[in-house]
This record gives C-alpha cells, sequence and structure tokens, in this order.
C-alpha cells in the first residue's frame, strides 16, 4: 500500500516537471527576436479581413507610371514643340510600288537628235534621185552617139558618187542615234519617238505630263499616292518597258506617265495598283521616333503631358507614316518630338538613381 502511494507521487511529479517544460519551450523567442509581438504582427491583427495596409498602399504608389514627359507650355514653345492633329489619308489595300519622276529634258533631247538625224537623211534623198536621173540621161546621149562627151558623162557619175556616199553616212549617223536611244529608252520608247507627234510621249515632250520610272510593273493602271500635306493622288498608266532598273531596286523597271501636276523631277513616289483603299492615320517624318527597334509618336494630353505611343505596323510613305491604329484627330507632336525623348530619358535615369 505504501509502495503503491509513492508510486503515484512520482508519476504526478514528472508530469508536472514536463509541463513546466513546455512552458517554458513555449515563451522561448525566435532567433535574432525579442520574444514579443512585432509592431507589423500587432497591426495585421488590428485589420479586419481583406482591409488594405498602409504598406501595401505605398507599393502601389511607387509603380511606374506610362512612358511619358510633362513640360510647361512656356517651355514648349522656347523648345519648338508643336502639336497638330492626325491627318487621315487614304491608302491602298496593297502595297504600293516605288517610283522616280524622270526629267523630261533627256527625253527631249533624244527626240531632238533623232529628228535632226532624220532630217539629215532627208535631205540628201531629192538630190541623190536628181543626180541619178541625169546621170543615166547623160550615159544615154552617150551611148546613142549624142552630142555628148565622155567627161561629162563622167563627172554626172562622180556627183553621183559623192552624193550617195554623203546619204550613206548620214544614214549611218542616223543609226548611231537610234542604237543610243534604244540602249537608254527601249524600242517601245524609241518608236514612239520617231512618230511625227511623238505618240503617246507627246505629253511628256510638251510638259504636259510627267515620266516616271517604276520598280516592277505587274499591272498597266494605277493611282499616283499624294505626297506632301494635302497632296491628290492621280492617275498613272504604264507606257514600256526600261532598259534600266531604279535606284534600290532588282525589280524590272517600267516607264510610266502622270499628269500630276505636283511632281518635280527625281522625286520618290509610289504607285497603288488600281483607284481606292482604306483611311488610315497619316504623320509627317519629323513626328516619329526611334527608341528601341520601334517607331514612336508623342500624344498630346491635358495639363501639358505628352504620352509616347508606339505605332503599329507604321507604312512608310514617301512624306511620313501611315498607321492605320491611330486615331485620326488625335493631336500629337510634329515638331520637337526627340527632345521629348531625350528629356524622358533623362527623367527615368534619374528615377533609376533615387535623385
Amino acid at each position: 500500500m505504501k509502495q503503491t502511494r509513492w508510486l503515484t507521487g512520482l508519476v504526478v511529479v514528472q508530469a508536472l516537471a514536463l509541463a513546466g517544460l513546455g512552458y517554458v519551450l513555449w515563451r522561448q523567442p525566435e532567433p535574432g527576436g525579442t520574444g514579443k509581438p512585432t509592431a507589423a504582427a500587432e497591426r495585421t491583427s488590428d485589420l479586419a479581413d481583406g482591409e488594405r495596409r498602409p504598406d501595401a498602399q505605398a507599393a502601389s504608389a511607387d509603380a511606374p507610371a506610362a512612358p511619358g514627359v510633362q513640360m510647361a507650355a512656356a517651355m514648349q514653345a522656347s523648345s519648338g514643340i508643336r502639336v497638330a492633329p492626325v491627318q487621315g489619308r487614304v491608302v491602298p489595300v496593297a502595297e504600293p510600288i516605288w517610283g522616280e519622276v524622270l526629267p523630261g529634258a533627256p527625253l527631249a533631247e533624244a527626240r531632238l537628235r533623232l529628228l535632226q538625224a532624220q532630217a539629215d537623211v532627208a535631205q540628201w534623198v531629192p538630190q541623190v534621185a536628181h543626180a541619178g536621173t541625169e546621170w543615166q540621161r547623160l550615159d544615154s546621149l552617150w551611148r546613142a552617139q549624142g552630142n555628148v562627151a565622155g567627161r561629162v558623162v563622167d563627172q554626172a557619175r562622180a556627183d553621183l558618187d559623192l552624193l550617195q556616199q554623203r546619204m550613206q553616212a548620214a544614214e549611218q549617223a542616223r543609226q548611231a542615234i537610234r542604237q543610243a536611244i534604244l540602249q537608254d529608252w527601249g524600242s517601245q520608247m524609241l518608236a514612239q519617238l520617231e512618230q511625227p507627234d511623238g505618240g503617246q510621249l507627246a505629253g511628256v515632250l510638251a510638259g504636259r505630263e510627267h515620266l516616271l520610272l517604276v520598280a516592277d510593273g505587274g499591272f498597266v493602271r494605277g493611282t499616283l499616292l499624294p505626297s506632301g500635306p494635302g497632296g491628290q493622288s492621280a492617275a498613272c498608266r504604264r507606257v514600256a518597258p526600261a532598259p534600266q532598273h531604279l535606284s534600290g531596286s532588282l525589280a524590272a523597271s517600267w516607264f510610266w506617265l502622270s499628269s500630276a501636276n505636283t511632281l518635280r523631277s527625281g522625286q520618290r513616289v509610289q504607285v497603288a495598283a488600281g483607284q481606292g483603299g482604306r483611311t488610315a492615320a497619316w504623320v509627317p517624318e519629323s513626328a516619329v521616333v526611334w527608341h528601341a527597334g520601334a517607331a514612336w509618336v508623342y500624344l498630346a494630353l491635358a495639363d501639358h503631358r505628352f504620352l509616347r505611343r508606339a505605332l503599329v505596323m507604321p507604312q512608310a510613305m514617301s512624306d511620313g507614316w501611315v498607321d492605320r491604329s491611330l486615331p485620326i484627330g488625335q493631336s500629337v507632336v510634329v515638331e520637337g518630338a526627340q527632345l521629348l525623348l531625350s528629356e524622358e530619358s533623362r527623367a527615368q535615369i534619374r528615377n533609376e538613381n533615387g535623385d
């Protein structure tokens, strides 16, 4: 009996010892800690489920803003920043082909040389015919024992030979000129130049039409796309294959004609197949800046802010760019866009350095 009570007491003492050890371990602080609840834990315990903490709000305020820059009106004026609305322009559905406006003077000079050579040959024809008739008459009289000396017949023959030689030389000169024109302009253009009125090239020779050198000629009629703000499209037509290539292109080139009165010699143009197309936003070359391999424009927003926006698959024109994703009528920077890009880059550098 006494032994049983002793064993029971021993078990109770061991249980109390284990309970005390567990309490001590539960109160032991984390490594590096103080043993007290942290301030963040106390704040967390005070917030209801789903309530946003102040530190989360601060993190949201530090999120990077959209690419852009803000500039006061006075600085815009002094920096030459100019804003204009985006214009709409009709562009072809198919990809246009490039061309160049040729000067009309070389074609007119070629025709003048050709006409002079033809005139040189023509002037000898009646003289040779008359000399030949005279020699035959004198030769017949001499053979019939008429009152004609042999030396007179010989002189007539010599005169005929001389005129024939001169006419032959003129014809060789004409053929040389034709061959040179053939190499420069091709056989079809030569045939037009040899016609009395100039054929299909009469408008170019008279200054009413412009001659174009266009790369590729898979169609015979097209539309000359407008060049410059406010430019008008104009009809154009294919005339003949060209023996030379358009500069920068390996495609077969053709001569085209257009009556557009705004064209200038040496100007690069674009020709679209057929007529019509879709309206797209057009911006001048000065409005586009290149950054990270993409083309961008700066949209002019309220409060003197400018937001940089990338063009989606921009299409190059002779006087700017068209982009079907840009809203027509939206104000964009058309002068000073590069300055805004530099200012935006400097602002990003300052933010990264913590200045």
